[in-house]
């Protein structure tokens, strides 16, 4: 990734190492850098971390690397177009993915198209992905560091997206090169942990959020998925995921949500290894595939149901009303409606959608 004279990039710094390094990575390539902090924490919760994360990027930025910082505040934004709803998907019972939907409604929808009016040439983030350039366009690939590749979360690009954008550290690992070149540029968040909360917004008890907001959930009883009794009370459905322990049995004997019946309020739990647990196939929806065309169908790809969840070989066929139906060569664990299901070959992301079923 080479300068052309002075390129104006634009990054987006959230205060941790990765968008720190993004930062003095471009600023060493001669790039005409600027850093921005995007404020989207809604003020949801306790301990919400936004004011100590955009110090620490102000930090980076002005005092060490020397560039122009400032900083947006998108939390109605976000509040509209990515938690509530996800409050809503949660109330009807599905899971859905909120970082994949800030990433397409934020970073890459208000924050690129404001870039755009500032006159930057190109935007970054800290996402472990790569961009390459053919001559049919840009694709997206999986970041060198397998242990650290956020393409999953990234399936909803476009076309315009990938030319606007740049991955500056998605051909370093993490810890052997990403936190060193943190430590050799000086920067103040080259020790600091990664966050492992909602999208930007800071250290939450996700459950107790959900409960804050939804006030009437669907109660009722656990059941065997085998002996089709009652073992117990849940305190609603909507606290529930797929595949997720239960809360009922313990140690060898856990159970494990296998469905979710809204008509009778009824939770199905089921030991761990279940066939109930086991899907053959996935029907996606709002699809969206990367090169800005449908692939001839059928075709033949590996299928990734959640965040680095092994690959597993699949055949893509489209089902109806451009939905598609996704079929795994061996039935997979806990296939769950709203979470994202991502289309590879080999490394290169083709496309992606939301399960529905």
């Amino acid at each position: 990734m080479k300068s052309k004279s002075k390129q104006k990039v634009f990054v987006a710094m959230s205060g941790g190492v990765d968008s720190s390094v993004a930062a003095a990575l471009l600023q060493e390539r001669g790039f005409d850098v600027q850093g921005f902090y995007l404020k989207i924490s809604p003020n949801i919760g306790e301990g919400c971390a936004w004011h100590g994360d955009r110090r620490d990027a102000m930090r980076v930025a002005q005092n060490q690397l020397g560039i122009l910082f400032d900083w947006f505040d998108f939390s109605d934004e976000y509040k509209r177009l990515v938690f509530e709803p996800m409050i809503a998907d949660y109330q009807k019972g599905i899971t859905p993915n909120p970082d994949v939907w800030c990433n397409r409604e934020i970073k890459f929808g208000i924050f690129k198209e404001a870039m755009r009016r500032l006159g930057a040439e190109k935007i970054a983030t800290g996402h472990y992905a790569r961009i390459e350039q053919r001559n049919d366009g840009y694709h997206l690939r999986k970041a060198r560091d397998p242990s650290k590749d956020q393409s999953y979360f990234l399936w909803t690009l476009t076309q315009d997206d990938l030319s606007y954008a740049l991955f500056p550290i998605g051909d370093y690992a993490k810890v052997s090169e990403v936190r060193a070149m943190a430590r050799k540029f000086g920067l103040a968040t080259a020790e600091k942990k990664d966050s492992q909360d909602l999208c930007m917004v800071g250290p939450l008890d996700f459950k107790s959020l959900l409960k804050e907001f939804i006030r009437e959930p669907h109660r009722g009883r656990a059941i065997h998925v085998d002996a089709g009794t009652a073992i117990g009370e849940h305190d609603g459905l909507e606290f529930y995921t797929i595949g997720e322990r239960s809360g009922f049995g313990d140690g060898e004997g856990a159970l494990y949500v296998a469905q979710k019946d809204f008509a009778t309020g009824n939770l199905i739990v089921a030991p761990k290894n279940h066939e109930s647990l086991f899907s053959a196939s996935a029907k996606i929806a709002k699809v969206n595939w990367i090169s800005g065309a449908e692939p001839a169908m059928p075709f033949l790809c590996e299928a990734v149901l959640r965040y680095h969840a092994k690959p597993t070989l699949a055949t893509v066929a489209r089902f109806a009303n451009d939905n598609y139906e996704v079929r795994f060569a061996e039935p997979q664990y806990a296939v769950t409606p709203g979470q994202s299901l991502v289309l590879y070959r080999e490394d290169e992301l083709i496309g992606g959608g939301v399960i529905e079923g």
